[in-house]
C-alpha cells in the first residue's frame, strides 16, 4: 500500500511468498478455473474451468464492448475425476433456464402454532419471543 499508494504499510511478504499456500489450498479444495488471468497471476487451478453456459459468451461480448475486465470464476465444482471425487454433472446446470422463485409461504405470527393433524398430539410450528 504504501509503495503503490503512499498510505498505511507494505505487507512483510510478497505475493510470491504465498502462492504456494494459494496452490495447496486450490489443490485440497478442488479448485477449477482458468489460469492466465492478468489481474489475478496467482491462481493455478488443478481442474480445468467450467463452461460458460448459454450467457456466458454474451456477457463476454458486452464487456469487451465497453473496455472491461472480465475472467471466470474459480468454482469448487469438479470438472473432472479428482483425487477421489467424481466429476460434477455440470452439462445440464450450465444449460438449464434459471428456475422462478417461489411464492414465499406465510408465515404465523408470533407465539402462534399451526393446528396438527387429529392424528398427532404435537403442534406443527410453534414460535415465540425470546
Amino acid at each position: 500500500m504504501k509503495t503503490l499508494d503512499g498510505v498505511a504499510d507494505d505487507w512483510p511478504i510478497d505475493y510470491d511468498a504465498l502462492t504456494p499456500f494459494f496452490e495447496e489450498n486450490d489443490r485440497m479444495m478442488g479448485v477449477s478455473g482458468l489460469s492466465g488471468d492478468p489481474l489475478s497471476p496467482l491462481t493455478h487451478p488443478p481442474m480445468p474451468p467450467q463452461p460458460l453456459g448459454l450467457s456466458g459468451p454474451l456477457i463476454g461480448k458486452a464487456m469487451n464492448k465497453l473496455g472491461w475486465h472480465w475472467w471466470p470464476s474459480d468454482t469448487t465444482v469438479a470438472t473432472m475425476d479428482y483425487e477421489g471425487r467424481r466429476a460434477a454433472s455440470i452439462s445440464a446446470i450450465a444449460r438449464r433456464p434459471a428456475r422462478r422463485a417461489q411464492k414465499p409461504r406465510p408465515t404465523l405470527p408470533i407465539g402462534r402454532t399451526r393446528s396438527a393433524p387429529a392424528s398427532s398430539s404435537r403442534p406443527i410450528a410453534a414460535c415465540a419471543r425470546s
